[in-house]
């Protein structure tokens, strides 16, 4: 025992210092394939030794050689024989000779020269075995470092070069991972089924320029497509009065919250300017991210009824945005906006100082609330009519059906959209 033992922390100790060497998730992976080495290592000594029989039954030999086994009946067939009082002498001969026949088989066993090929091949699969969920771990941290902060991508230059090198770093890291229209529009259901592209814009490859020039008259915006990168949330101060910041978020909506195929209609002025105006398309999804404290903050990121006004490189607008709760729906007391109960407590007593509270969970209130989205040209294609860059929008979030106060939901993203003549 004490030279396998040696060895183990003699291996772990000299893998240990070297990799202090390294950075914290290298030093882990390090020390994780050090440990299997060694635990391998071990086992081939401890298997080969002559101290025990683990592998090979030569380990026996010698102590067999030198102490003979006399032939005597087993330890099981004595405890037989106090147990059964017929037991014959000729019975306990029997026992002796077998007893000697099971000593000579196992002087007879060959040595197996396979102990250390063992070891090493248990050693060898341990090690890579570590090496392996170590770095299954290291790149599953970094993807949800990405997701948890999609601005971390953006250099420090490009946040301080302002809204144009923004605009770049964000169309760029979409060439990553997007497809042009027409490349997405050639692939099968099966090759798009469970790649995420569907949840991602479109992409401009040639760009001619960040400005499309259009000359006035009516034009059709089609296949307008809207995709978040960032939400953060603005929560209200408890005494209404204190100024509170945006708040980063954890999205907990699966790829299902990009809006695609929406239409639009836009008119050009004499002097350039724009007016457009949303018709339909799938200008609405249901998403939740979470706060720091594990709050959940449910919204409708929409685009509804979007009227904007600006010129060829920006507009502003604002947007409808639905109840997240419709009339009919019922919550767990069965109290809705337009049926259900009315009331699912009985009458307060007066000056309780909790008639308003009472209210909002009872009085349900599906109204809407507005937005505000602003956009920013990019890039465009003037041969194909397409037109990319960068959103921000601001719109609040559920208010469970008027039982508390909304939140600001900020968003910011990449879109792309089509313009043709009417």
């Amino acid at each position: 025992w004490k030279s396998p033992v040696s060895i183990f922390f003699r291996s772990l100790l000299l893998f240990s210092s070297t990799a202090m060497s390294y950075n914290q998730e290298t030093s882990k992976m390090v020390a994780a394939v050090a440990l299997s080495v060694c635990v391998g290592v071990t086992l081939g000594v401890f298997a080969s030794s002559p101290a025990t029989s683990l592998f090979a039954p030569a380990a026996v030999r010698p102590a067999v050689a030198a102490r003979p086994m006399a032939a005597t009946a087993p330890v099981s067939y004595v405890r037989a024989a106090a147990q059964n009082e017929y037991y014959a002498p000729e019975q306990a001969q029997y026992s002796a000779e077998e007893a000697v026949e099971q000593v000579q088989y196992v002087q007879s066993a060959p040595a197996s020269p396979f102990n250390w090929l063992a070891a090493a091949l248990f050693a060898a699969s341990a090690a890579t075995g570590a090496a392996f969920l170590m770095m299954k771990k290291r790149v599953v941290s970094g993807y949800e470092a990405i997701r948890d902060e999609p601005t971390a991508i953006i250099t420090g230059a490009g946040k301080a070069a302002g809204i144009a090198a923004t605009s770049a770093v964000l169309a760029t890291s979409a060439n990553a991972a997007s497809l042009t229209y027409d490349e997405k529009m050639s692939l099968s259901y099966n090759e798009m089924r469970g790649s995420g592209l569907s949840n991602t814009c479109p992409i401009i490859a040639d760009g001619t320029g960040n400005k499309l020039s259009l000359k006035a008259g009516s034009y059709t915006i089609d296949q307008m497509c809207l995709e978040p990168s960032s939400f953060m949330v603005k929560s209200p101060s408890a005494d209404g009065k204190t100024v509170t910041d945006f708040e980063k978020t954890k999205l907990m909506t699966r790829l299902t919250y990009t809006l695609d195929g929406i239409r639009a209609d836009l008119n050009v002025g004499g002097d350039g300017s724009w007016a457009l105006k949303e018709k339909d398309g799938i200008d609405y999804a249901a998403t939740t991210v979470q706060l720091a404290g594990g709050e959940r903050v449910p919204f409708l990121f929409t685009i509804k009824n979007l009227d904007a006004k600006g010129d060829a490189g920006q507009f502003i607008g604002q947007f409808d945005v639905p109840s997240y709760r419709g009339a009919t729906f019922l919550d767990p007391k069965g109290r809705g906006a337009a049926t259900g109960y009315d009331t699912a407590v009985a009458l307060p007593a007066g000056s309780a100082g909790d008639e308003e509270e009472l209210a909002k969970e009872n009085a349900k209130v599906a109204a809407g609330s507005v937005g505000t989205i602003a956009f920013k040209v990019a890039k465009v294609n003037a041969e194909t009519g397409e037109v990319a860059g960068v959103f921000e929008s601001i719109q609040p979030s559920d208010t469970d059906l008027g039982a508390k106060a909304p939140k600001d939901i900020k968003t910011s993203g990449v879109w792309y959209a089509q313009i043709a003549q009417a």
